[in-house]
């Protein structure tokens, strides 16, 4: 499942929110939110898109907005385990994508990009892309079947000197060539893969990707022409400028884009501080800014006159990772009562309540509330129960001493609880879930560390430098193909718990290979219980996205899936 409330890629679920909670987009077009006594709704029915929607002949020409990101992107390759969310908010506004996701979670053909977009075959399947024939780099080199033919080289598994965070869809494809010209694209599939479409978002310039080196380095530090210096895009923005002292990219107008031209100046993404963001919104230093679950955040920022606060469904699922590889959490036994001491409600009611959102805990590793195929597959297996707990832990030959702690072989039962400083989500969980796992026989620690590299340094799966961690996965409009590598294989790159199940590999195939959408959800709900049962990782619940804009801003601002038009945002009056 990992800021963009911004959109929802389809490749979203390979991003992850480092340090506290953010959301995604999806939805229809919804009054913008009021009521409650934080300004918020406190209904669960809450709308998939809240921002507010304006055609575009009513958005004036003009104007810059400015929004927040953690920190600066280590890398501007989004399949690098390294990347983030902030990039991908930022990719948005300059990478191609050839589907878009709809209002309602559903996809299809980017006018912007596609000609034309038919399965020409099922068995072998094959997909044909006509790609649009104004569609053009902005360094004048047409976008084209190389471009995707370097995708697939670069992601589909097969060379150990490419290193991508996933592989999902790429590696069930057999080929990508040409077609009757440059830009019409065959994609051909070893094996049938109902999630294609997840291919054809976020695309990369070919020489991003054509060998090892290029996919490592060569937008290291910016999306670069194949000349190493000038920013590129086919998008309706262009980068202008990255200030890395300053902490902030700038975005320009595209000179060269073919579409309707962007309303906006500029987009300027600046980095601030968790904990200045409601201030820096309040002091007009921001034009929007996501709450992401802190409620200093929503009372510093609704300070400020002419703004809204607006909340929508969410996408972003908070869950916690347990180190399978090393420790007292390499015994199944011990993650399991790990998991069974984690009351999940407390930890949601304690997150969510302080900014009026519905609480719900999550019951599912591969779908969110509001997905075609979720349901809870948690009751009686995540109980909550310290009581269970100590059941799975005497069973497993564990003794609790006088002081609460268990011990086997002579050994007290420890573990690590590693959180980002600067991230409140996450200490008022690490707080919470330490208290609970005490009460189960466990010396849980928490080892704040900084949050500049929570990830690079402690959680990626050439570290593994935890026993317990939270972050939280971004639930894209593919979640099946997508949430694959978070559980099979071992080597993934996104399986940070370093723990499968070798059969997992096996049923993943048959799910992608099922067409039927119904026999296909079937498939999915067995795995689901399969991946939980892992106990590598533990949902908690989904946070709706909450914001407070400006009121005179237009088409921005939180959803659950819907992809922004960016060229249509702007200001009103």
């Amino acid at each position: 499942m990992a800021h963009p409330r911004t959109t929802a890629r389809l490749c979203a679920g390979l991003a992850v929110v480092l340090l506290g909670l953010a959301g995604c987009t999806s939805g229809s077009p919804a009054p913008r939110a009021t009521g409650g006594t934080t300004g918020v709704p406190t209904t669960a029915a809450l709308p998939d898109t809240a921002w507010r929607a304006v055609p575009r002949a009513q958005v004036r020409d003009g104007g810059s907005l400015t929004l927040s990101v953690d920190a600066l992107p280590q890398t501007y390759q989004l399949n690098d385990p390294n990347s983030s969310l902030d990039l991908q908010r930022i990719s948005n506004l300059y990478l191609p994508s050839f589907v878009r996701i709809e209002a309602d979670g559903s996809w299809s053909p980017n006018p912007d990009y596609t000609a034309s977009l038919t399965v020409r075959s099922q068995d072998p399947q094959v997909v044909e892309l006509r790609i649009a024939p104004a569609a053009t780099w902005s360094d004048g080199t047409p976008l084209s079947w190389r471009d995707l033919a370097a995708s697939w080289q670069a992601f589909n598994g097969t060379s150990s000197a490419y290193t991508p965070a996933s592989t999902a869809v790429w590696q069930d494809v057999k080929s990508v060539t040409r077609g009757d010209d440059d830009r019409d694209v065959l994609i051909t599939f070893a094996k049938t893969d109902a999630d294609w479409p997840a291919l054809l978002a976020s695309v990369y310039p070919a020489w991003a990707l054509d060998t090892p080196a290029h996919f490592a380095s060569a937008w290291k530090n910016g999306p670069f022409a194949a000349d190493g210096t000038t920013y590129v895009s086919a998008g309706p923005f262009v980068v202008r400028s990255i200030d890395t002292n300053a902490g902030v990219v700038t975005l320009g107008r595209n000179p060269r884009w073919w579409g309707d031209p962007a309303r906006l100046d500029t987009v300027v993404f600046r980095t601030v501080s968790r904990d200045s963001l409601g201030q820096s919104f309040a002091n007009q230093e921001l034009d929007a800014v996501d709450v992401m679950g802190m409620p200093d955040v929503l009372t510093a920022a609704r300070a400020r006159q002419g703004t809204t606060v607006e909340q929508s469904g969410g996408t972003v699922a908070r869950q916690l990772t347990l180190n399978g590889t090393a420790g007292v959490f390499a015994d199944p036994a011990v993650r399991k009562a790990f998991a069974q001491a984690v009351d999940r409600t407390v930890l949601a009611q304690a997150v969510l309540g302080q900014v009026g959102a519905p609480v719900q805990t999550l019951g599912s590793v591969i779908f969110v509330p509001g997905q075609k195929g979720y349901a809870d597959h948690t009751g009686g297996v995540l109980t909550g129960s310290a009581a269970d707990a100590r059941s799975t832990l005497q069973a497993a030959g564990w003794t609790i001493g006088q002081d609460g702690v268990a011990t086997k072989g002579g050994a007290r039962l420890t573990a690590r609880f590693v959180a980002p400083q600067g991230a409140a989500a996450v200490a008022t969980i690490a707080q919470l879930v330490s208290q609970q796992a005490k009460a189960a026989g466990f010396d849980l620690s928490v080892q704040t560390v900084p949050g500049s590299d929570f990830f690079s340094s402690y959680v990626t799966t050439d570290k593994r430098n935890f026993d317990v961690t939270s972050f939280a996965w971004v639930a894209g409009a593919f979640p099946i193909a997508t949430a694959e590598a978070y559980f099979y294989p071992t080597d993934s790159g996104s399986n940070y718990g370093g723990v499968t199940d070798k059969t997992l590999g096996g049923d993943w195939d048959a799910l992608n290979a099922q067409l039927d959408p119904a026999k296909r959800l079937t498939l999915a709900a067995d795995v689901d219980k399969r991946a939980l049962d892992l106990f590598t990782m533990i949902p908690l619940f989904v946070e709706p996205s909450t914001w407070v804009v400006r009121s005179d801003l237009a088409n921005y601002g939180p959803s659950q899936f819907q992809d922004v038009r960016w060229q249509d945002v702007g200001y009103t009056g």
